[in-house]
């Protein structure tokens, strides 16, 4: 079988109207968390619109010559909102021998004590509109998800929404992936440091999410969810069940000969 076909693919409208456990929908959903802990979701999770027009502004800015992109690289000072270079130090996995091929930009509203933000710099104006109406439309998203993974637990469908989404951070982070050599890993294995992360990308295969029972790697195909959000979870489900707090692994190996494009939102923490 193709292993891409093994990660399973979930209604998110299905989610958002769930009302128990046993509704196909949140069965889905618990066996993909409990087997890996990454699910796609399907195209109307997010509209492609949204996804397109935050890939294409993310793509506009990173063809930028790169002393303009430097200047606005991310700090402390910033919350590390901004850009940071091919090699500035964001490797995923701790094991990476050498930089990892990417560039990114960290989007996210600045933190302003209750006065009103400054616009942005006239060459973030387009990616300042798109991330911000694709962040919105993913938190739409992550909704759905947190309402079938409360179900699933047996709590009532707002549990978790109201656990770990009732203020979340509006930040969204873009990465650009340059083609690396089939030996070689466009970003290492790892956890993500969130409770759920929603990630939606264009650009060829090379994502891989790690299976818990015997560690196989499985493909996961953008393209098979119809150009929609991919999603995976460092999942409650698993850490109730199995014992374990392992979240899901995944990596990527981008050997394709173009540019590989993401934006990915998260749901960062459990409280209580």
């Amino acid at each position: 079988a193709n292993r891409s076909s093994m990660v399973p693919l979930i209604d998110a409208a299905a989610l958002a109207s769930a009302e128990s456990a046993s509704d196909p929908a949140v069965v889905a959903l618990d066996a993909a968390c409990m087997e890996s802990g990454f699910f796609r979701l399907s195209s109307a999770a997010v509209p492609c619109s949204l996804v397109e027009g935050a890939l294409d502004a993310a793509c506009g800015f990173f063809a930028r010559p790169l002393e303009e992109k430097l200047r606005h690289c991310g700090s402390a000072a910033t919350g590390w909102r901004g850009y940071t270079p091919m090699g500035g130090g964001h490797n995923c996995s701790p094991a990476s021998r050498q930089p990892e091929r990417k560039e990114s930009f960290y989007w996210g509203e600045p933190d302003t004590d209750g006065d009103a933000a400054a616009p942005p710099a006239a060459e973030l104006a387009a990616l300042d509109a798109a991330a911000r109406v694709f962040h919105a439309s993913m938190l739409e998203a992550t909704r759905a998800v947190l309402r079938g993974l409360s179900l699933a637990m047996g709590m009532a469908p707002s549990a978790l929404e109201e656990r770990v989404f009732t203020a979340p951070s509006a930040k969204v982070l873009l990465v650009a992936y340059d083609p690396v050599e089939r030996s070689e890993l466009s970003c290492g294995s790892h956890t993500d440091c969130g409770f759920l992360t929603m990630l939606c990308s264009r650009g060829g295969r090379g994502l891989q999410v790690r299976r818990r029972a015997d560690g196989t790697w499985l493909d996961v195909d953008s393209a098979a969810a119809g150009g929609g959000a991919a999603a995976h979870a460092r999942c409650t489900i698993a850490r109730t069940r199995t014992g374990t707090r392992e979240g899901a692994k995944t990596r990527l190996a981008h050997s394709q000969r173009r540019r590989r494009l993401s934006c990915a939102t998260s749901a960062t923490s459990l409280r209580g």
